[in-house]
């Protein structure tokens, strides 16, 4: 993502805890307690000087998940291009690190099992207006 001519990258990610005896995958809803880790070993290991990566921690949605950012935003060279994957790597290992034994962190963009019970039936589509030109012809 391009803001102010420098290039960025984000990710957010959702923690789920599974129970391997009842063979369950349930939200974590340990967000904030993570964050607050995160951030705090950041504070003590992150570097602010860009001569090796250093990561930002923020809430996302709901209190199941972080997003991770680098702390400083990458340029727009090739350089930087480069530097993008190991940035993601960095931060799901520091990410990985800040959860208990029973939490993962897949990457999906919903949660399987956020869906009502039973689904909600979708409206039924307007019938189509016919005229002498054909369908929605007027």
């Amino acid at each position: 993502m391009r803001r102010g001519g420098v290039l960025e990258e984000a990710e957010g990610r959702g923690g789920t805890q599974v129970d391997r005896a009842k063979q369950t995958v349930k939200l974590s809803l340990r967000g904030e307690q993570v964050l607050q880790t995160l951030r705090a070993r950041e504070e003590l290991s992150g570097r602010s000087d860009n001569r090796k990566e250093a990561c930002a921690w923020h809430p996302e949605y709901g209190s199941w998940m972080v997003e991770g950012t680098p702390r400083l935003p990458f340029g727009g060279f090739v350089r930087d291009l480069r530097r993008v994957e190991l940035s993601l790597r960095l931060r799901r290992r520091r990410l990985l690190a800040a959860l208990e034994p029973d939490e993962i962190v897949p990457t999906v963009s919903a949660f399987p099992l956020m869906v009502p019970p039973a689904p909600v039936p979708a409206p039924a589509p307007a019938p189509a207006r016919l005229s002498r030109r054909g369908p929605g012809g007027g």
